[in-house]
């Protein structure tokens, strides 16, 4: 059971970084009102969709490396949006880095916070990015 919103979020890139299904299954409100974006991809809807996406993703892509910025939680009454940048590397590229602005829905439910949304959008940032040194301290890093 997720207490918090930012607990669920944790759960979720957690899921994505150990390539956990049954963790991501977890994270997700079991509806066929969940809705996924990933990158550049189409409206992914309901929760059977949006699994399969993540299976798929965790059985073809490498481990990434998730790290959080200029994260913005707002929360009123069972309803958390969560807006922020995602800095992803793959494990076995560190060199690389894709930026990607996202939006994150959690609804509080009986059984805790569960994710219903989950936007991810390339940000124009990323060649930019690449470019320029680290300057600001990481929010958060997993692992």
């Amino acid at each position: 059971m997720f207490l918090t919103s930012a607990d669920a979020e944790t759960a979720f890139y957690t899921a994505i970084e150990d390539k956990d299904i049954n963790a991501m299954i977890d994270v997700w409100l079991d509806s066929e009102h969940v809705i996924c974006i990933h990158p550049m991809g189409t409206c992914l809807r309901g929760r059977q969709e949006v699994m399969r996406s993540w299976q798929h993703i965790f059985g073809n892509e490498s481990s990434l490396r998730f790290n959080l910025r200029d994260i913005d939680r707002q929360i009123s009454g069972k309803l958390a949006v969560h807006i922020l940048h995602e800095r992803i590397q793959p494990v076995s590229d560190l060199g690389r880095l894709a930026i990607i602005a996202t939006t994150n829905a959690y609804k509080r439910t009986e059984s805790g916070w569960k994710m219903i949304l989950h936007h991810a959008s390339v940000s124009p940032d990323t060649v930019e990015k690449q470019k320029e040194p680290e300057s600001e301290p990481a929010v958060r890093v997993l692992h």
